[in-house]
């Protein structure tokens, strides 16, 4: 695909109060000629799992520029089921995957992009971005936020869901509860078990649609800024390429998300999950699939909380000495 014939050259002939608003943000001549790329993310201070997606945008930002395409940076921040919980505003949880979804298939299709790469780490967030990816006619890409440092001891978050009982009973002291608060978030990604949002970082990337690595990559280091300013250049590759997903995800690629779902012993959320990014492109899956290849795939991993270990400890034994070292080379098949 040349640039002049892509979809944001082909609207700009229609719509010349485009350019003229774009200008108003600094875009010369030049910027408007070329391949314009959206970058959507979750970023927002709602939690840790979205705080730190501003620094992985501006790292796409750049892998576009490297490109010689011309990003742009949205934002549609989400909820945390952590801070959700135990009050009324739980009840929000499951819809604002579908109201998410909604608006990043508004922002990519009522401006003309050629392409996008999404953004999120969490429970609601990751689901709906791959919703809107198989939605669209359009090459997509996304990056998962990853996993957040575990505490002390391979402390992680999910100490505190009893913690306040035990406390109130008088079965933990107030010192014993404020060293957890403060010890068991010790920086920004996703929660640091197999929960729903590690298990759905990981289905990205089963799916194939986030480069080889990405899930789980430690959010505290510069592999993931890596990743992610890979994946701006990617992007790129994949719009001239037409490299389009809902074109060639198949059940192919659901299967293997449900493999791997079962030998990591991913949350069960994903049955609510995958067969929402699966409708999107007319593809079944019913839980009989999910129960039969459990049945036949062990769990392979010791990941907490049903397991010993935190998953950004899971990313270093893996992603660092094999995923990484091929992802220049990447290209969806």
């Amino acid at each position: 695909m040349s640039c002049g014939c892509s979809r944001s050259q082909q609207l700009r002939k229609v719509n010349y109060q485009g350019d003229g608003l774009r200008a108003g943000m600094q875009w010369d001549e030049p910027d408007l000629g070329k391949l314009q790329i959206l970058i959507d993310t979750v970023h927002g201070d709602s939690h840790p799992g979205s705080s730190h997606l501003g620094g992985l945008a501006d790292e796409a930002k750049i892998g576009v520029y490297e490109s010689q395409g011309k990003p742009a940076v949205y934002a549609v921040t989400d909820i945390c089921d952590g801070i959700a919980m135990a009050h009324d505003g739980m009840n929000y949880s499951l819809a604002s995957r579908e109201i998410m979804s909604f608006m990043f298939e508004i922002h990519a299709l009522a401006s003309p992009f050629d392409g996008a790469v999404f953004m999120a780490s969490c429970d609601k967030s990751v689901p709906a971005q791959l919703m809107t990816m198989l939605r669209l006619d359009m090459a997509t890409l996304h990056v998962t936020g990853g996993s957040m440092l575990s505490g002390p001891n391979y402390m992680s978050s999910e100490i505190l869901y009893g913690a306040g009982d035990k406390y109130v009973k008088g079965e933990m002291t107030e010192q014993e509860l404020m060293y957890y608060s403060r010890n068991c978030c010790p920086s920004a990604g996703a929660c640091q078990f197999i929960g729903t949002a590690s298990t759905m970082q990981c289905m990205s990337e089963a799916l194939g649609l986030a480069l080889p690595g990405n899930a789980l990559a430690a959010a505290y280091t510069t592999h993931l800024t890596r990743y992610a300013r890979r994946a701006g250049r990617q992007i790129i590759d994949n719009v001239k390429k037409s490299l389009i997903p809902r074109k060639f995800i198949s059940r192919k690629n659901f299967m293997n998300a449900l493999m791997v779902h079962a030998a990591l012993g991913g949350s069960t959320n994903a049955l609510l999950h995958l067969p929402a990014i699966a409708r999107e492109v007319g593809i079944a899956i019913d839980q009989q699939e999910f129960d039969a290849i459990n049945r036949e795939v062990p769990v392979l991993v010791s990941l907490k909380t049903g397991g010993q270990w935190p998953t950004d400890l899971f990313w270093y034994a893996g992603g660092v000495t094999g995923a990484d070292a091929g992802i220049e080379g990447y290209a969806v098949s």
